[in-house]
């Protein structure tokens, strides 16, 4: 009898993860760019805002796909260092930090703090982006999840999924960003594609 591997609530958590992720990594690449001003709109008002709702969107999956949720708590307090559950704990509360105060620079002055939680956000977001893959590989049994391409693959599709959700939000507050996200959204979606056809046909 067939048996599903895993549930719904998997693939939502990935997917949320990555706009979580992607909101973040794809306007900051704007703004290293040039593409994107430090005083706009999108980067000090809708990036934090969306990045920060699915972030906490992904808690929320998170700790629901559990069979006991109460328990979440023991993989912050009692953490196992060699588990990747623990450590994505870890990854994805230092990011929810870094959202909630740039979150918080739009009513008060942080004094130059934002472009150091950018730097600090940067490899935060990777992590939170690419962690699910070595949280897969522990599970040995699972060949498809071994791949060496997966952490980057998962890194290409959050700059797609961030792009994809912040153009509709872009041609609301920011219409100048549309183009440049468009154009990123584009080129994840080429590089993802070559991925999937080089890991389909070796």
């Amino acid at each position: 009898m067939y048996k599903r591997q895993w549930d719904y609530r998997v693939s939502l958590y990935t997917w949320t993860k990555s706009i979580a992720a992607g909101a973040f990594l794809a306007p900051v690449l704007l703004l290293l760019l040039g593409q994107l001003g430090w005083e706009s709109s999108l980067w000090n008002r809708a990036v934090p805002v969306m990045a920060g709702a699915f972030m906490a969107l992904t808690g929320a999956i998170l700790i629901w796909d559990l069979e006991h949720p109460l328990r979440f708590l023991y993989v912050l307090l009692k953490p196992q260092p060699r588990s990747w559950l623990a450590r994505g704990g870890f990854i994805i509360t230092g990011y929810g930090a870094v959202l909630a105060l740039l979150f918080l620079e739009n009513f008060v002055a942080l004094g130059g703090l934002e472009r150091w939680l950018v730097w600090l956000g940067i490899p935060l977001a990777v992590m939170t982006s690419i962690y699910t893959a070595f949280l897969f590989a522990q599970a040995k049994g699972r060949d498809l999840w071994q791949s060496p391409l997966l952490p980057p693959h998962l890194l290409v599709q959050t700059l797609m999924a961030g792009a994809g959700a912040m153009i509709p939000v872009a041609s609301y507050v920011e219409p100048g960003a549309v183009p440049p996200l468009a154009w990123t959204f584009v080129a994840a979606n080429a590089v993802h594609l070559l991925m999937v056809l080089g890991e389909t046909t070796m």
